[in-house]
């Protein structure tokens, strides 16, 4: 089953550079609907109440660093990435 779920990952790659090759602006956004559910991630932790459901169990403190450290940074770099990519699918002489 792992090969399978690879595949599919492969192809939903494979779509999204598509769509960055010829829609930059919309792949921008999907870019900065990521990075807002990975600040998501670190700002609600495993143990913590979530939008979800009501609580669940207290994760290892090195399961809460590494989650928060991980998703922090990959949140900033999809931000910036998604604003790069909305920008420069604007028209010429447009500006956010």
């Amino acid at each position: 089953m792992p090969w399978v779920y690879s595949l599919i990952t492969v192809f939903i790659g494979l779509f999204f550079y598509w769509l960055r090759s010829h829609h930059r602006a919309w792949y921008g956004v999907s870019e900065m609907i990521v990075a807002f559910a990975l600040m998501y991630v670190v700002y609600f932790p495993h143990g913590g109440p979530s939008l979800l459901a009501g609580g669940g169990s207290v994760p290892s403190f090195l399961d809460v660093v590494t989650s928060r450290a991980v998703t922090f940074f990959g949140s900033v770099y999809a931000f910036v990435r998604g604003r790069d990519n909305i920008v420069g699918g604007l028209p010429n002489g447009s500006s956010i």
